[in-house]
């Protein structure tokens, strides 16, 4: 499963120190770099799933570490 353009840009970001990005949805980034720099050295990246299950199978075909919420009605329904 190919991840989207958010989600391949803030893999790139959490993987290399300083990016060069081109995509259809935002204007290019050049050398660009996160700062101030995570205190831990890195950037966690979490997906939100509270809709249809498809978005956890998503998550996690991608490796992705997710937080599981309801978005409606009650947790018996689910």
């Amino acid at each position: 499963m190919k991840p989207g353009p958010s989600v391949a840009i803030s893999n790139k970001i959490h993987e290399e120190d300083h990016i060069t990005w081109q995509g259809e949805f935002r204007p290019a980034l050049q050398n660009a770099q996160i700062l101030p720099q995570p205190k831990n050295g890195s950037l966690p990246i979490w997906r939100a799933v509270g809709g249809p299950p498809a978005s956890a199978i998503k998550a996690g075909f991608m490796g992705i570490p997710m937080m599981l919420t309801t978005l409606g009605g009650t947790s018996n329904q689910f």
